[in-house]
């Protein structure tokens, strides 16, 4: 996929659509830590993710039959990367939850779509609010969150240096 680096400065109509094999071009996510199905860009300060929480996913058979928290939040936190990684290629966002509050269980057979948005940056750091909803338009969470611009060229190292261990 080419797709031009687009600098996080003011709001930029954007509108594109990213299936598994583009968002697999941009995160390093796998399997069971990809927990997003597809991405919006619809500028450089927001995107929406969807994803459907499937019966037979063994996180949420385990867990009462309801979608953990935790992995709502990383869904948030996955569709802010996104957006990240989209717009400034040469970034690689380390993220951290400041908060969530969970309003209501997903349950399997639910389609969530998340709606991020950039709320303040500076030259290295981002401030994104999201908010997750089910089918019916509920709100079943909202997650604030940071996230550090880490340059790619230093997680090239990193790999490189851990390689040979």
């Amino acid at each position: 996929m080419n797709v031009p680096a687009v600098a996080l400065v003011a709001p930029e109509a954007i509108h594109v659509d990213l299936g598994m094999v583009e968002i697999e071009q941009i995160l390093p996510h796998r399997g069971g830590a990809l927990v997003i199905h597809k991405v919006h860009i619809h500028e450089s300060t927001r995107a929406s993710g969807y994803f459907s929480v499937c019966a037979d996913d063994t996180r949420i058979q385990d867990h009462f039959g309801i979608m953990p928290g935790v992995l709502i939040a990383e869904f948030v936190h996955l569709t802010g990367a996104v957006l990240m990684m989209f717009t400034d290629r040469e970034v690689f966002p380390i993220l951290n939850t400041s908060t969530i509050e969970v309003a209501l269980p997903a349950m399997p057979g639910d389609g969530l779509t998340c709606e991020v948005e950039l709320i303040d940056q500076t030259k290295r750091r981002f401030t994104f609010r999201g908010e997750v909803f089910n089918q019916y338009g509920k709100s079943v969470a909202t997650v604030h969150f940071t996230g550090t611009r880490f340059p790619r060229r230093m997680l090239e190292r990193i790999k490189i240096n851990q390689t040979s261990l």
